[in-house]
């Protein structure tokens, strides 16, 4: 049957550790009869104190003497008692105490073990180190009493003392201490403008096997543990200053993670830091160090989702334009079935007008041998002649061939000098210094840009606009005409007065030229029979003439066909592979995004 212990914790004074009654009394049946004995002896007097009430502080005895893991056994279970002369005790007795009086009373029952009095001596003795050699620690006293400015409340803290003009409470923890025991003080000396430095005899790293208490006192004060161990009390003869071991638990950040893990140093006073307007000691600003790591996470984690919404974006972005190239190639594709057709079409069209023309041709030939036959019967015509009929009519031949030859020739050099003045008399014109200058087209004049480099200027246009001064033309070569390719603050000028003055000229000449000898064609002409005129004119136009000029006209327009083919398929092909690169990037996306 369990019970309700009326005291269940006592402190051991040996080690300073309180200790609760169900801990205890789970011990074997012969170590509690052994601590029976130790626990009169000590109440005797008879030996140092051992076990007290953690409340009053008062010497208990063990009575019972069944464990309440013996359930079938008689008797009382084992558990602790006052002794029968002991002082009231708020546990049993109606208490006069209010809590925060009895929680005072448990840490002061903690403050008396051995340990918490050999801790604060050594620690005592260090902090007078530093006041004999180096003078910052004034004031130095042992468990003083701190009142309130109202004096309701008060705390005596295990040291007191002045460092370098500011007050500062030295509390050791080696034990269980509530949490409104340790909020309370810190509460206490931050109102009354005192720094709290809570120092251990020892650490351990693991939070689940730290004391509650020292989590509760560590993390509350900025992550630093300050430690008064074997080594840091050797750093304190060592050095003639009170030296601590202070742990503080690193944050630092790996990318998108944020670590920690304890370090540890030896500090001296001069090196912690007495934040006064949280009122918190320290000696790592871990709280600031937390924060920037996370800073730094945050801010790896949103570059990080910049980077894969951009790559999101861009990824969109490349199936729209793939997408697009697609439509683009299946409308070429298309179009290029169609030109096939056409192109088929014209072939059997360019067929059909060569075999015509083959036809007309052998017409033409008869034509020709019957004209020839009413010549020679013309005999009275040839006999007037100076010249035998058959030299004269071979040397008439050679004659309108040379003229119309001539007059081809001449025409064709008409046409390019008529071409010519149409692309001058068109063209963009610059006016400088009341001069004008032909403009010319990158795309259709580069062939002759490039070759006659130094016969083109360089017209700014950032200077057109410029009202109070005319622009500059600057004179180029190869090198800078190059440079300036893809300029287009620049324009390519010429000065074609007097080309096209020349190119007139040349056009009226051969006009002239033309003329004159379209006159000797049709003198020529009239000395032919008008019958022979009529029929070989007549026919040959007819027959021959329109014939050339169809075939010539499909002929272009099959060559026109192919180019655009070609054009068709060299895009074609571009589309293609960019459709290829945009599904080789797509694909690296993808396997970017899912790694």
């Amino acid at each position: 049957m369990d019970i309700r212990r009326t005291i269940e914790d006592v402190i051991d004074i040996e080690n300073g550790l309180e200790v609760s009654a169900s801990e205890f009394f789970r011990k074997p049946f012969d170590v509690l009869i052994q601590a029976r004995e130790e626990q009169e002896l000590a109440n005797s007097g008879k030996r140092e104190k051992w076990l007290v009430c953690a409340t009053c502080g008062e010497n208990i005895r063990i009575l019972g003497g069944k464990r309440e893991d013996q359930p079938m056994r008689a008797g009382k279970n084992f558990h602790f008692a006052h002794l029968h002369n002991s002082k009231d005790c708020p546990i049993k007795t109606d208490s006069k105490y209010s809590k925060d009086d009895i929680n005072r009373m448990r840490y002061r029952g903690i403050a008396e073990g051995k340990p918490h009095i050999e801790l604060k001596e050594k620690l005592y003795q260090g902090l007078n180190l530093n006041a004999i050699h180096k003078g910052q620690v004034s004031h130095l006293q042992l468990e003083r009493v701190i009142r309130s400015l109202d004096e309701f409340e008060w705390r005596k803290p295990d040291i007191n003392l002045m460092f370098n003009g500011r007050r500062l409470a030295v509390e050791l923890q080696l034990s269980t201490t509530w949490l409104d025991v340790i909020v309370g003080r810190q509460a206490f000396y931050r109102q009354e403008g005192i720094f709290i430095l809570w120092v251990f005899n020892e650490f351990d790293y693991k939070d689940n096997s730290r004391k509650l208490a020292f989590s509760d006192i560590i993390y509350t004060n900025n992550y630093n543990a300050f430690i008064f161990d074997e080594e840091a009390r050797a750093a304190t003869v060592l050095r003639k200053d009170l030296v601590l071991k202070c742990y503080f638990q690193h944050h630092y950040a790996v990318e998108d993670t944020v670590y920690s893990r304890w370090e540890h140093e030896l500090v001296s006073l001069d090196q912690l830091t007495l934040d006064t307007n949280t009122m918190k000691l320290y000696y790592r600003d871990i709280a600031n160090e937390k924060f920037k790591a996370s800073e730094s996470v945050r801010k790896f984690k949103a570059k990080k989702q910049q980077e894969i919404d951009e790559r999101r974006r861009e990824r969109n972005r490349l199936r729209r334009v793939r997408s697009g190239y697609q439509d683009d190639h299946k409308e070429i594709r298309g179009n290029m079935t169609l030109v096939d057709k056409e192109i088929e079409k014209l072939n059997r069209e360019i067929g059909d007008r060569q075999r015509s023309l083959n036809k007309a041709q052998s017409e033409l030939f008869n034509i020709e041998v019957t004209v020839q036959g009413i010549a020679e019967k013309l005999d009275g015509y040839w006999v007037a002649l100076p010249k035998p009929a058959e030299q004269l009519k071979r040397e008439r031949k050679a004659e309108q061939k040379q003229l119309n030859d001539a007059i081809k020739s001449l025409e064709e050099r008409q046409k390019k000098h008529i071409a010519k003045d149409t692309y001058y008399r068109k063209g963009r014109v610059k006016r400088v210094d009341g001069k004008e200058y032909h403009v010319l087209d990158r795309t259709d004049s580069w062939d002759y840009i490039i070759s006659n480099p130094d016969k083109i200027l360089a017209y700014p246009n950032d200077q057109a606009n410029n009202l109070f001064a005319s622009p500059v033309l600057q004179p180029l070569n190869s090198h800078k005409i190059m440079q300036m390719r893809h300029d287009q603050k620049v324009e390519f000028v010429i000065d074609l007065s007097n080309e096209f003055a020349e190119n007139t000229l040349t056009l009226e000449s051969i006009q002239k030229e033309i003329k004159q000898r379209s006159e000797e064609k049709a003198n020529f002409e009239k000395l032919l029979p008008e019958q022979f005129r009529k029929v070989l004119l007549e026919e040959y136009n007819k027959s021959v003439t329109g014939l050339e000029v169809e075939l010539t006209g499909l002929q272009n327009q099959l060559e026109t066909k192919r180019t655009e083919k070609e054009q068709m398929e060299k895009r074609a092909d571009e589309i293609f592979y960019e459709i290829i690169e945009l599904d080789y990037l797509d694909d690296w996306e993808e396997e970017d995004r899912y790694h």
